[in-house]
């Protein structure tokens, strides 16, 4: 734990007359520790004015352990690994640190054993927090970090002819999800010093899918719900909101499931529309969703699939970027609201009281999906179109960028008298050779101002 550090106080506890006594007394002859005691006042600074010496302004902490250049450089790095998705936590940079210290054969008194503490770790975030800071971090797979720009540019180019003449009405974007039996973990207040804090609240693995569809406009369309069972219980689809569609299943999106859903939801909302005009349907590329039966509906229909590129749901879905983090943070308190009370001694979700808390879910969510589907399409680049939102989150190939670290205003440029303790006479500090796939990540910055 960093320590919390009291600041000194800065008020003087003598006054200017008390001071101005002291001097005339040393004048007469009183020496300073007998003037000081006297009149109560610091005896090194009675001794600095009578001496004549000016005193500058008072610096508290300890000065630097390193050149303040090779802060410079370690926040800069920092900063390009984060880019990159290496980003690194608290512990890595000491590590770091001591391992530069040790290759370069430097030793800091101030570190033990050349490994800076965590409180260093703070101050020098705390120097730099004009470009570093500590953010939590979501964890994406190597497949979603390898999506490239040359794929998503590919993507918005198909996409931009689909969208020709389109309104916004009429781009649809769906995607399916699922609602656990689980209300997850919730910050809540133990005694102090509990080793297992629990909650007693029945919990499962189980899970029901769910289909949902938006427009470019806000609206939303029809949910259809998919129960994981081979014939459907009519007290399964009472009680819950009025607009839904049901099936059951396996319990998961097969290409009949996703036919019926096509039938009785996308359907049912074109005909609604203009038949001269042409629709955008924007989903994932999953095999279940490419059917023959699909084709001539949609060309019948006047409908434009575009597919999403592979592995790239989290840049490019809205229902993903926007909606279903809220949903389902809606889900589990509405979820947590029914096990805390008439469904505390039900040790799983019946599917006869599911619909009443979709209803709960969907009021819930109501006044905020016209905005939230909205900043979707416009965070995912498709309406307004532009391709920028997402391309400028896409990690570029380092192999095609070269990281150029801007250098240091010269007074950071360390002199030549501390320059003698860099290790390399060639002043510059290659910092760190990272594999990430088939990628290989150099940075480096120079220290002779070059």
């Amino acid at each position: 734990m960093v320590r919390t550090y009291k600041k000194k106080n800065l008020e003087s506890k003598y006054s200017e007359d008390d001071m101005a006594r002291a001097l005339l007394a040393v004048n007469e002859g009183i020496s300073f520790g007998k003037a000081a005691m006297t009149y109560n006042v610091s005896k090194t600074t009675l001794i600095r004015q009578y001496k004549g010496q000016v005193q500058s302004p008072q610096k508290f902490g300890h000065k630097l352990a390193l050149l303040k250049s090779e802060e410079f450089a370690i926040a800069q790095n920092l900063a390009a690994l984060g880019d990159f998705g290496m980003a690194f936590d608290h512990e890595q940079p000491r590590d770091f640190i001591k391992m530069y210290l040790d290759d370069y054969g430097r030793c800091i008194s101030v570190f033990k054993d050349n490994r800076p503490g965590p409180d260093w770790v703070y101050g020098f975030l705390g120097r730099h927090k004009h470009f570093l800071s500590t953010r939590m971090c979501q964890n994406i797979s190597r497949k979603r970090a390898a999506v490239s720009e040359t794929m998503v540019s590919d993507y918005f180019k198909n996409l931009q002819e689909s969208l020709e003449g389109v309104p916004p009405a009429n781009i649809i974007n769906y995607d399916e999800t699922n609602l656990t039996d689980d209300p997850k973990g919730k910050l809540q207040i133990f005694r102090r010093g509990t080793k297992h804090a629990e909650r007693i609240i029945n919990t499962t693995k189980s899970s029901i899918s769910l289909m949902f569809a938006v427009t470019a406009s806000g609206r939303s369309l029809i949910p259809y719900v998919v129960y994981n069972a081979e014939h459907i219980q009519k007290s399964w689809m009472e009680g819950g909101p009025v607009d839904v569609e049901y099936k059951s299943n396996s319990g998961w999106f097969d290409a009949n499931i996703f036919i019926d859903w096509f039938h009785k939801v996308i359907l049912k909302y074109v005909r609604t529309l203009p038949s001269d005009e042409p629709k955008v349907l924007i989903g994932d590329n999953l095999a279940s969703h490419i059917n023959h039966k699909l084709v001539p509906l949609c060309e019948k229909h006047n409908i434009r699939m575009v597919f999403l590129t592979h592995n790239s749901t989290h840049l490019l879905q809205p229902l993903d970027v926007a909606i279903y983090g809220p949903l389902k943070k809606h889900w589990r308190e509405v979820l947590t609201a029914w096990k805390l009370g008439a469904g505390a001694f039900h040790t799983t979700l019946p599917k006869w009281i599911f619909p009443s808390l979709l209803l709960q879910l969907l009021e819930r969510v109501e006044p905020q999906w016209e905005h939230l589907a909205k900043a979707g399409f416009k965070s995912c680049g498709i309406y307004p179109f532009n391709p920028e939102h997402v391309l400028a989150k896409v990690r570029r190939d380092p192999t095609d960028q070269q990281q150029e670290v801007s250098q240091p205003s010269t007074a950071a440029v360390p002199s030549e008298n501390k320059r003698k303790h860099l290790h390399s006479s060639t002043s510059s500090w290659s910092w760190w050779t990272s594999e990430c796939d088939t990628r290989t990540i150099h940075f480096s910055t120079r220290f002779d101002g070059s």
